[in-house]
């Protein structure tokens, strides 16, 4: 078992029933974000930084990250707009 993060192949993804899938967007400025597009705080605790440099290595606009402590494995889809765009163009959501 891995203490760190570390890049899987695509077909490895979700291969253990048990880890929860994740995924997760990378926008052009950098900025790691859920699926409801809240700041992934800790980048090097969940999918480590380094794994952020693997687009291209298996698929150009996709990385995979599994992190055993966490039981988790992370689909990373590059996205060329930035953070703050996004966000802007969202409608605000209600807290329920």
């Amino acid at each position: 078992m891995n203490n760190k993060p570390y890049v899987i192949s695509p077909e490895e993804f979700g291969e253990y029933e048990e880890y929860e899938k994740i995924s997760l967007a990378y926008y052009g400025d950098q900025v790691l974000a859920d699926e409801n597009d809240e700041l992934v705080e800790d980048v090097e605790g969940a999918v480590g930084f380094e794994s952020l440099t693997h687009f291209g290595e298996y698929e150009d606009d996709s990385v995979f990250v599994r992190n055993d402590r966490l039981k988790c494995d992370y689909e990373i889809l590059l996205d060329q707009r930035t953070y703050s765009d996004v966000v802007k163009t969202r409608p605000h959501q209600m807290e329920i």
